[in-house]
């Protein structure tokens, strides 16, 4: 998969030992949402377009959050609102016989302490004890430390990350795109300086922004990156390339952005929508039209695009753009895939969060029995990973790490916003970043430009 695996990507296992330490309203009506306290406001439109429940849509939502309106959620896909419904209705049924407080308790027992302990004993039973993975656990206990209330399939892709990213130099200006809530990225980036942190939903950027890590914060779509050509040493796209719903744009936007001699470091699902049980039990227990809906559900945030993707796909494209070394490894074998997608599926039905129980009152012993499933389920399965995935020829993840063919080149230390679209600089105001060749206004909220053309036409003057 991929060809062979040359350095710096050689054995992610052996960098491991050496980083330690309900729906309503109808599709075309106008919301209007007050910006501040000037008479300016965001104009949202529902346009019924059939795709779900899109990034933009998704981004939309989470801007109305932040600005303290109420918007809607809207689904074009008939699947995808009854997997909604589904999912409160078993809530709802829970609490026919037990009381919230009792639903949650249950459901504490059940993620950090019984599920955990099949687990573990299944781990026993195979031997995984005498699999010396000591690395594997400094690395678990570390990323704990970081208080990342992430799903575990999540949270066993940072460990990862960090393997991939520690040995590489990741020289500035850098670009990193999709950081999400931002909560991972001082483990992810340990000893790394990153110039621009960015993610298409404003309401994680300015979750990112507390934990201050990157120079720059700013709302941007990888498909249409604000930035003037050649602008950057780095770039990366961590967990969030296959959230586009346009990959050959995105490749495109990515390398035109980066400078020559430059390096891009980004992964790509692969197998993954082949190792879910949950979807199977549904199947096997007859549920086929809620198995489709689940599928619809599940993936309508990763741009519909979780479909087996072709390393040398990627690599023709890459090379195609400039690149002259384009490297690709598998990770994320189906056993741990399996167990990480149990939890993201059956945790997504009651809307909860396993590791976010760690902050309830009297929660140590739960946190303390979690700790021992992740060193004697998970660090053994992270060892296996590399030899599972070669064995099999299976993964749930690609990562790739591409050099643009070409002598460097001196980049601006901070490179000036452009328009998204012409490319042209925007001029600044104190709440907007606008382009005068399109005639768009980009809304700045608390200090972070929103430099996406959806929120461009989603604001207007009043």
């Amino acid at each position: 998969m991929g060809g062979p695996i040359p350095e710096p990507f050689s054995s992610w296992r052996a960098r491991a030992a050496s980083y330690c330490d309900g729906r309503e309203g109808e599709g075309g009506k106008v919301q209007r949402i007050r910006l501040s306290k000037q008479e300016t406001t965001l104009r949202v439109s529902l346009k019924g377009e059939n795709i779900g429940m899109d990034l933009k849509e998704w981004c939309l939502m989470g801007l109305s959050r932040v600005l303290n309106q109420n918007r809607s959620t809207t689904f074009s896909s008939t699947g995808e609102e009854r997997y909604w419904q589904f999912k409160f209705n078993v809530r709802d049924v829970i609490r026919e016989t037990i009381s919230e407080d009792e639903m949650n308790s249950s459901l504490i027992l059940f993620f950090t302490v019984l599920f955990p302990a099949f687990l573990r004993s299944a781990a026993r039973c195979e031997g995984y004890s005498q699999i010396a993975c000591n690395a594997e656990k400094e690395l678990i206990d570390e990323l704990l430390r970081y208080n990342i209330t992430s799903s575990p399939n999540e949270f066993f892709l940072k460990v990862f990350e960090r393997c991939f990213v520690a040995p590489l130099s990741l020289e500035g200006p850098s670009l990193d795109l999709g950081i999400g809530s931002g909560d991972a990225s001082a483990f992810i980036f340990k000893d790394k300086q990153l110039s621009v942190g960015s993610d298409p939903s404003i309401e994680l950027v300015l979750k990112a922004r507390n934990f201050n890590f990157y120079e720059r914060y700013a709302a941007i779509d990888m498909t249409c990156i604000p930035f003037p050509d050649k602008s950057f040493r780095s770039v990366l796209a961590l967990n969030s390339f296959y959230h586009t719903q346009d990959k050959k744009t995105a490749l495109r936007e990515m390398a035109r952005v980066l400078a020559p001699g430059g390096v891009l470091v980004f992964n790509d699902v692969s197998q993954m929508r082949d190792f879910r049980t949950y979807p199977d039990l549904l199947n096997r227990f007859g549920f086929k039209t809620l198995k489709q809906d689940s599928d619809e559900f599940r993936f309508s945030l990763n741009g519909k695009s979780d479909s087996f993707t072709d390393a040398a796909w990627i690599q023709d494209e890459l090379r195609d753009l400039g690149f002259e070394r384009v490297d690709s490894v598998p990770f994320y074998s189906e056993p741990l895939a399996q167990i990480g997608e149990f939890f993201l599926d059956f945790q997504g039905i009651f809307t909860i969060n396993a590791p976010a129980f760690f902050e309830f009152p009297n929660s140590e012993r739960f946190l303390k029995a979690w700790k021992k499933f992740l060193h004697e389920v998970v660090a053994p399965m992270l060892v296996q990973d590399e030899s599972f995935c070669r064995e099999t020829g299976k993964s749930g993840y690609l990562m790739f790490h591409a050099v643009k063919s070409g002598e460097p080149l001196p980049t601006n230390p901070k490179p000036d916003f452009v328009c998204p679209q012409c490319k042209t600089l925007l001029t600044k105001t104190n709440s907007l970043s606008s382009c005068e060749k399109c005639i768009l206004d980009y809304p700045i909220i608390q200090e972070i430009p929103l430099l996406i053309p959806f929120y461009a036409e989603a604001y207007s003057r009043a």
